[in-house]
């Protein structure tokens, strides 16, 4: 088949879906000189190299929920946009963790990503999409905050003089819960004012979104980067 790579989905957490489909979509855009869209719809989105950088379109569904398990491949031939398709498995990793298997014919993906050198590129490009450290999928920060609070606030209902430190603990793990949650509520709501203003801008013809971006310069840079 040549150089191909390969996920398979069985998504049980569609936020973090979605999270990663719009982080796909900021390094699509970001990247707009070295790719272009192929494909961006209400079925899914696919993206591929410009000009003779790019090989088969990298798609990603948009509801991959209707089915128990769902599988694609992209072969990219070793071009170019390579390092922008491996970027984009990594950042979905990233979001889906475990509900996300990758591989490749590179076996690139069977080990951790800072350890192999020639995920350099790629990695810089999750991380500089993703704001820092790209990981093997969420380990469920709010969940995981969450559960160490419950088990120190049960640790210490039978304990009249908890130690200082475990109550300074649970202060501040309550503050990073709520904070958390609070992150988590934005971010649900940037994805609803996002896919409005999709469903908006795919409404028009294309005259009237012709004649729009004439209409208002630079307006491009966010109708887009949706």
């Amino acid at each position: 088949m040549g150089y191909t790579h390969y996920f398979r989905l069985n998504i049980k957490n569609e936020d973090n879906y979605f999270k990663a489909i719009e982080a796909i979509k900021r390094m699509v855009f970001k990247n707009k000189k070295d790719l272009k869209w192929d494909v961006k719809n209400r079925e899914g989105i696919g993206f591929n190299g410009k000009r003779n950088s790019g090989y088969e379109t990298c798609y990603f569904p948009l509801n991959p929920f209707a089915e128990a398990s769902h599988f694609n491949c992209v072969k990219t031939a070793r071009q170019p946009y390579d390092k922008f398709v491996v970027a984009s498995f990594l950042i979905l990793k990233h979001y889906c963790g475990e509900d996300v298997k990758l591989s490749s014919d590179g076996r690139i993906f069977e080990s951790n990503p800072y350890e192999d050198s020639e995920l350099k590129e790629s990695v810089e490009i999750a991380e500089d999409i993703v704001g820092g450290r790209i990981t093997e999928g969420p380990s469920s920060t709010v969940q995981s905050h969450s559960d160490l609070l419950n088990k120190l606030e049960s640790s210490i209902k039978n304990n009249p003089n908890p130690d200082k430190e475990t109550c300074e603990l649970i202060l501040l793990l309550r503050s990073k819960v709520k904070l958390d949650e609070d992150m988590e509520a934005i971010s649900g709501k940037q994805k609803e004012l996002e896919n409005k203003l999709d469903n908006w801008w795919e409404s028009l013809s294309l005259e009237a979104q012709q004649d729009y971006l004439k209409k208002h310069p630079g307006s491009d840079k966010i109708i887009t980067a949706s």
